[in-house]
């Protein structure tokens, strides 16, 4: 899905608590440094984050109270993510 949306900077899921399951492992198709902005605080999503992301340098990410798999890639952290 990520991999069609080439202008892709912003996203903001948060406060849904009916979505959730995986994020895409085609979000790290986005080039690192577009993404300014990722939001999925007060959701349901979980499985394993895509690796190839630079999580840290996504300016706005915020994925607190959200758990994982571990182990979490590089820089998810910084967002908030915990793994189980």
């Amino acid at each position: 899905i990520f991999d069609r949306l080439t202008n892709l900077q912003m996203v903001w899921l948060d406060h849904n608590p009916n979505l959730g399951g995986a994020i895409p492992q085609s979000l790290s198709s986005i080039p690192d440094g577009q993404m300014t902005a990722f939001e999925l605080h007060g959701s349901a999503f979980d499985g394993a984050l895509p690796n190839n992301v630079d999580w840290a340098g996504i300016p706005d990410c915020t994925l607190n109270g959200l758990t994982f798999d571990c182990p979490l890639p590089t820089g998810a952290e910084t967002c908030g993510a915990a793994c189980a």
